[in-house]
């Protein structure tokens, strides 16, 4: 029993034989399947503990990349709004559940898998992030859309300034500033427009390189050549620039090569490399005497 304990990651070795409880000290939130079976646990610390949550580790019977928490409890009224809310942290999840947002679900942990993002588009024809507001929750935020864009899917974010975690608003301010919120999210594409307008000047070229680098990188992930198209031109129209340009992956200020231009090289270069591609076993050999340009060409 004890080694089965161990195991599943609810007893963990000590030296000289002992074993301890891995959540001793911690408020206890079981963790289910999507059919209702238990699988694993994650605790709360009730003391001063630097590890503020811990999760049992994957198992046998647990892999945490293919769950979601209190998803079991609220898939049909996802299926039944054709939404979900996808929150942080279990008690995000369990606050807005008790009030009257059924359709609530957790990610364990802030990185979303393809596993899980498949959960949701079977019950869900709208994913609605709603993610602490501090700078870890806004990074995660950006990190999902992105693991949504490779799926093809385009999240709606829920924004409310002042709100420290879904858990604290709700309690704070009740259910219905939540409602009213849900019908004013933006897009996961606008999202990231917005979130480079607030963090850099995009009046400075430099900046605004940074910035349609941010965008870039997520709307790269999208595989949907219409969708993707859709986005270049809001990108373009946006940030300022070509959409020419975008579509070729070019930022603004970049040098546009010309794949046509020759190789500018002298007589006795050109007959080296005529005498090195009839023995390329020497390469390796008189590779350091050559310059980068050279070896390129």
């Amino acid at each position: 029993a004890l080694e089965k304990a161990v195991e599943l990651g609810l007893l963990v070795n000590k030296e000289k034989g002992k074993t301890y409880d891995r959540f001793r000290g911690r408020i206890m939130f079981p963790i289910f399947s999507e059919t209702g079976t238990m699988l694993a646990f994650g605790g709360r610390t009730i003391f001063d503990d630097a590890a503020k949550y811990l999760n049992s580790p994957d198992s046998p019977v647990y892999k945490k990349g293919s769950h979601l928490y209190g998803f079991h409890l609220s898939k049909n009224f996802m299926k039944d709004e054709k939404a979900g809310l996808l929150v942080e942290g279990y008690l995000d999840m369990i606050s807005l559940y008790q009030a009257g947002f059924r359709q609530v679900a957790a990610s364990l942990g802030t990185a979303l898998t393809e596993k899980q993002i498949h959960l949701l588009k079977r019950f869900c024809n709208a994913i609605h992030i709603f993610y602490d507001r501090d700078a870890a929750g806004e990074a995660a935020t950006v990190r999902n859309i992105e693991k949504m864009f490779e799926q093809n899917v385009n999240p709606r974010i829920v924004v409310i300034e002042g709100a420290k975690d879904p858990d604290e608003y709700v309690r704070t301010h009740g259910a219905q500033p939540l409602r009213e919120a849900l019908l004013k999210t933006e897009d996961g594409f606008n999202f990231l427009l917005n979130k480079a307008g607030r963090e850099f000047d995009l009046s400075n070229p430099d900046q605004k390189r940074k910035g349609l680098d941010m965008v870039m990188a997520a709307t790269s992930k999208m595989s949907d050549p219409v969708i993707r198209e859709d986005y270049i031109q809001r990108m373009a129209a946006f940030f300022k620039t070509s959409a020419e340009l975008l579509k070729l992956g070019i930022q603004p200020g970049q040098q546009v090569e010309n794949p046509g231009q020759p190789l500018q090289i002298s007589l006795m270069e050109e007959k080296i490399l005529e005498a090195i591609l009839r023995a390329p076993e020497v390469i390796p050999e008189i590779k350091e005497f050559f310059s980068a340009e050279l070896l390129a060409g």
